[in-house]
């Protein structure tokens, strides 16, 4: 898998790191993940770096599955937040595409830009 993360209890904080290539199967597995810690995880700060990302592979069919999840996600009430640290443009559009998926589930997100500013 290539998303990594941790959680803090102190702060209610998941932190999560992804590798250079990004797939809807590594979000899918992800999101299952937390879905499996609902009893551990509730209203967490989320902070995902996209900034070693350089690609990311996906299909219109398969980012749906995952904004489902999300839902899913965002109902068990285990994120409250998330806020996508970016470096450049293409990882900026990549987290704004799944920022909509916060945003649809009435989850509040926002954006941490480092070293690039739009």
């Amino acid at each position: 898998m290539s998303i990594h993360y941790t959680y803090d209890e102190d702060t209610r904080t998941i932190h999560s790191t992804c590798d250079e290539v990004l797939t809807t199967e590594d979000i899918r597995i992800y999101f299952e993940a937390l879905l499996g810690e609902k009893g551990t995880i509730q209203n967490a700060r989320e902070e995902v770096d996209f900034t070693q990302i350089t690609k990311f592979e996906s299909t219109h069919e398969k980012f749906w599955t995952v904004k489902h999840l999300y839902s899913q996600i965002a109902r068990e009430k285990i994120i409250a937040q998330t806020v996508f640290k970016v470096a450049n443009p293409y990882q900026f559009g990549m987290a704004r595409m799944y920022s909509s998926m916060a945003d649809d589930a009435g989850t509040e997100f926002g954006f941490e830009f480092v070293g690039w500013n739009p």
